[in-house]
């Protein structure tokens, strides 16, 4: 289990956050981690269909694949994005 830390910014809001990883989290464990940075603190609670995307990319990462299997780089920027 190695650490990854990633970069992650939100719809609507301005900030990025440094989220903590391991090469063995889910694109589900990151997402959850992140949403708790971010939904109900800056933006209203809830949000329906949280998705991660590479910010450079249109689609959503599968939420069942690791850091590592999806690819994910050390201080990769990753979008989350809502309906």
């Amino acid at each position: 289990m190695n650490p990854l830390p990633l970069v992650v910014t939100c719809k609507n809001d301005f900030a990025h956050h440094l989220v903590p990883a391991t090469d063995e989290s889910t694109i589900e464990d990151i997402k959850a981690v992140a949403a708790s940075m971010v939904i109900g603190v800056r933006i209203p609670h809830p949000q329906k269909n949280l998705r991660l995307r590479r910010v450079e990319e249109a689609n959503a990462l599968d939420d069942s694949l690791t850091a590592s299997a999806a690819g994910l780089q050390s201080m990769e920027w990753l979008q989350l994005d809502y309906d």
